[in-house]
């Protein structure tokens, strides 16, 4: 075979192509090798459970400080403080953090945003951002900020030189976590070594997530009149058969037996906001937390009847008036329209006035609907 000579680093050095070739990939591979190793690293000293239900410095804590916690239920969020102290090495600083999770602490996952296969999955949050700074929340010494991170595509830069700093990842367990498993997390960065005085610990031990099979009792039925607002309605019995944490959704129609949500009335009791002009029906759904397919599977109360009343309607009486003679006797004045709605139940009572304004009305011991008003010596008006 033939082969070219190719002059490197010396003129008294001679190599062929192919191991010139060969020679230049193991340098390369060489040269990346040595600056793998020559990235700092970071010790991991201490970690800190904590809720998702704050902003950074308002979260609360889940447990005390190097202490393990227990999680209850899949599919929410909480969070994961970590605090390094930073190994220099080469004059480079340690770069590149990502967090895992171990069953057994020899074999570890990555932490990324996807869940489909891990039993945890970084999770966004309402409360932070990708990147926020993170401020003092542990007991470091020399504190520089870093970050907040709820996305695997955060890559936080190098660290600064002999400090300490602290990341707070935002996880959720998946369906994939395994009940009643103790689970260990880690930091790690692009150093080929780690150093780990703690390692955060975490029981999975979820509460079972079934609905309730009763949804309890809610009280009272009422009558009431049109355009009035219905009276408080109470609970009289707590939903049962269920295993978890209890939500409520009250509902409202006026064609039962459609239903639908009434917006922000959540509680155990309801108050039932502004009036009602129809029949209107309320009841009270309950469900658990955990329940994964949302209101679908929850559980009713009784239905409660508010019935309305027919708006009430005066009617008219005979407006046309009359000349009379002093001392005469007018005809009786009656009613061409009857009183309606309500209770059905009606009443009447009349007025006189003597200046025509009723602003000196007089009541008339009167419950008919037509009135005969008498001899008169005044001119006299008159309204039902």
């Amino acid at each position: 075979m033939k082969t070219k000579q190719i002059l490197l680093f010396s003129p008294k050095v001679y190599l062929s192509r192919p191991t010139f070739l060969k020679s230049l990939i193991f340098f390369v591979f060489l040269i990346s090798t040595i600056d793998a190793f020559a990235g700092g690293t970071c010790i991991m000293n201490k970690y800190r459970w904590r809720n998702d239900d704050g902003s950074e410095t308002t979260a609360t804590w889940k447990a005390a400080e190097n202490i393990a916690t227990t999680l209850s239920s899949a599919n929410t969020n909480f969070r994961l403080r970590i605090a390094h102290t930073n190994v220099v090495f080469n004059g480079i600083p340690p770069k590149g953090y990502s967090l895992q999770y171990s069953a057994d602490e020899s074999n570890w996952t990555t932490i990324t945003s996807v869940g489909t296969i891990n039993a945890f999955a970084l999770s966004t949050t309402t409360h932070f951002s990708d990147g926020d700074p993170t401020t003092n929340q542990l007991s470091t010494i020399n504190f520089t900020p870093w970050y907040c991170i709820s996305s695997s595509t955060i890559s936080p830069a190098p660290a600064f030189t002999t400090l300490e700093n602290e990341l707070e990842w935002c996880i959720k367990a998946t369906s994939n976590a395994i009940p009643g498993t103790t689970y260990y997390f880690r930091s790690i960065n692009e150093a080929l070594s780690f150093t780990y005085n703690v390692t955060a610990t975490l029981t999975y031990s979820p509460i079972p997530c079934i609905n309730p099979t009763d949804g309890g009792l809610i009280a009272s039925s009422q009558i009431i009149c049109y355009n009035t607002k219905p009276v408080a309605l109470t609970s009289t019995a707590l939903p049962t058969g269920h295993s978890g944490t209890i939500e409520y959704q009250w509902q409202i129609s006026t064609s039962s037996p459609t239903f639908v949500d009434i917006p922000g009335a959540v509680s155990e009791t309801y108050t039932p906001v502004g009036t009602v002009t129809q029949t209107t029906w309320f009841r009270r759904l309950a469900r658990v937390t955990c329940d994964p397919v949302g209101w679908v599977s929850a559980t009713s109360t009784n239905h409660i009847e508010v019935t309305v009343h027919d708006e009430f309607t005066a009617g008219a009486i005979q407006t046309a008036g009359e000349a009379i003679c002093y001392n005469g006797d007018p005809m009786p004045i009656g009613s061409t329209t009857a009183a309606s709605g309500g209770d059905g139940n009606i009443s009447y009572s009349w007025q006189s006035s003597a200046n025509g304004t009723f602003s000196d009305a007089i009541d008339i011991e009167s419950n008919t609907a037509s009135y005969n008003p008498g001899l008169l010596t005044t001119t006299t008006s008159y309204r039902r």
